[in-house]
């Protein structure tokens, strides 16, 4: 009882305000004033996954301005001021997986590959690689292979759970257009997407449909956009069970990675 008072009373005599220290990107500097032991803490503090973390230096001063401690933290872990720095350096991110000018983050590459099985259930997730997946979100198989074939306006609700890592909504609408908005997780540091497709068909006893990203913008945090269009064909035979008669693959175009100017493409292969 004694110890809950105490903790009580330390929280009545402190404040926390915005700090000016000089955090990590993606942080916010916040200074926690503790008049009862003449106390001034500033840290950096980052939101992952719903969870406050501290991240970058933590400075103590007493309450003559003097700093008397100083502790450094990486997603909530203490560490050391060489491992914060290396971190901070490469966005968190091994530099095999950051790209460059002339090079994608598998992330991003995985993300969208990912996406269209989720917009296209009949390609099979059974061979998956890597944590990001979709094929335990619910299986709107039959609604997508009208949708596609018909054009016709639906939205498809996500939500994170195990074996579904999107969160949101992909709209089919009219004029052959689908918009994604969807929180993502276990991809790296990718946190959201947006991506608006465009699609046309050939009806036959093939069908052909082609898909065209107009505009694709992956958001991680504390960094610049990346941004990309592309282009994806299949095509479908519904004698098929698997609907799929040939997977003809596609190309991404990358402007922007991290919010540098890029110019770069990619072949991809939805595996199926």
């Amino acid at each position: 009882m004694a110890k809950l008072l105490a903790v009580f009373i330390t929280i009545l005599l402190s404040t926390t305000v915005y700090s000016k220290a000089k955090c990590p990107p993606g942080t916010t500097p916040l200074s926690v004033n503790i008049y009862s032991i003449g106390r001034k803490i500033d840290f950096c503090q980052i939101k992952v996954n719903g969870k406050l973390l501290k991240h970058g230096p933590e400075k103590t001063y007493n309450n003559e301005g003097t700093l008397v401690n100083t502790k450094y933290y990486v997603l909530g872990r203490k560490t050391t001021r060489e491992a914060l720095v290396k971190y901070v350096n490469n966005k968190g991110i091994p530099k095999s997986k950051r790209g460059n000018s002339s090079s994608i983050p598998p992330d991003a590459i995985n993300a969208v590959k990912t996406l269209f099985k989720a917009m296209m259930p009949f390609l099979k997730d059974g061979n998956a690689r890597g944590n990001f997946i979709v094929r335990g979100c619910r299986d709107y198989r039959k609604e997508w292979a009208s949708v596609l074939l018909t054009g016709q306006k639906q939205t498809f609700n996500y939500s994170f759970k195990k074996g579904c890592d999107i969160q949101g909504t992909i709209s089919a609408m009219p004029g052959r257009k689908i918009k994604m908005n969807l929180k993502l997780r276990n991809v790296g540091i990718f946190e959201r997407v947006d991506m608006g497709i465009s699609y046309s068909i050939k009806l036959n006893m093939i069908t052909r449909v082609d898909f065209k990203i107009t505009d694709g913008t992956l958001f991680a945090k504390g960094e610049g956009d990346t941004s990309f269009t592309g282009d994806y064909a299949v095509e479908l035979n519904p004698m098929k069970k698997s609907l799929i008669e040939r997977n003809l693959g596609g190309n991404l175009y990358f402007s922007k990675i991290f919010g540098k100017d890029v110019k770069i493409s990619k072949k991809i292969m939805v595996n199926n």
